[in-house]
């Protein structure tokens, strides 16, 4: 056989390999069946297992043109237990005409701390990467913490009333 007819050949084969693999593969990627969430699994991670069978194609040589279908092993995918995530927790904050009371509030990543202005004049709370805009009194502002830190903040109208945020 000549090196053009070889060539030929090697192509086709590649060809109609992945051909077949594309026609066994059609008949396991369709639309896959989803589980119904019910209560017992709402806060369960969804674990759904693969039906689609890897594959390798090695076409170094014409007799060694293959394609080897091999499915996910059955315990691939194991199912994790997780706990329910905690619930956000509210932090209450007094602006008063002096100071911030209290004035260092500790909270966990996700909770959420709202200053209520019981002074008798506007407010407005600085933060390093946040804002109140303006707070009037008996209304209340809040501001979720989600990265864990030390945040100091301010009061526009009096700059000596400071706060302190510590997120864990």
């Amino acid at each position: 056989m000549d090196k053009k007819t070889l060539t030929f050949i090697t192509v086709f084969t590649a060809v109609i390999a992945v051909a077949l693999a594309l026609y066994v593969l059609s008949g396991v990627l369709t639309k896959p069946s989803v589980p119904k969430v019910t209560p017992s699994t709402k806060n369960k991670p969804l674990i759904i297992p693969s039906k689609t069978p890897s594959f390798t194609f090695s076409p170094k040589e014409p007799e060694n043109a293959r394609i080897l279908l091999t499915p996910a092993p059955s315990n691939a995918l194991q199912q994790t237990q997780s706990q329910p995530a905690k619930p956000a927790q509210l932090k209450k904050v007094d602006i008063t005409a002096t100071k911030f009371s209290p004035d260092n509030v500790e909270v966990t990543t996700g909770d959420v701390i709202t200053w209520t202005n019981t002074d008798t004049r506007a407010q407005k709370i600085i933060g390093k990467s946040w804002r109140s805009g303006t707070i009037q009194p008996g209304k209340a502002f809040s501001q979720e913490f989600d990265v864990a830190g030390t945040y100091q903040y301010y009061s526009e109208v009096d700059p000596g009333m400071v706060g302190t945020i510590t997120v864990k």
